[in-house]
């Protein structure tokens, strides 16, 4: 049976674990004081390659987390899409 995580939406990811973690995030964050925001293209610029360098800043310390220095570095562009999605106030 076909999900909303299945088909394209899964495939137009830029990998299946992505996919999979976006769908089961989703399927979490569902109710209204809960949401997602998108910030791919802030971690990796040029997907779908990820450096591992960013201006200078090293993304992530492991698979999954990034540094303090980039969370620092990209904190304006996840202010913008949390704004963005109507998270602030």
């Amino acid at each position: 049976p076909r999900t909303a995580c299945s088909g394209a939406n899964a495939a137009a990811s830029h990998t299946a674990a992505t996919a999979s973690l976006s769908c089961s995030l989703k399927a979490k964050a569902s109710g209204p004081n809960l949401g997602t925001i998108n910030i791919d293209r802030a971690v990796c610029p040029y997907l779908p390659i990820c450096d591992p360098v960013v201006d200078g800043v090293v993304v992530k310390w492991d698979d999954t987390h990034l540094t303090t220095a980039f969370a620092r570095a990209i904190s304006l562009q996840v202010e913008t899409a949390l704004d963005d999605a109507g998270f602030l106030p």
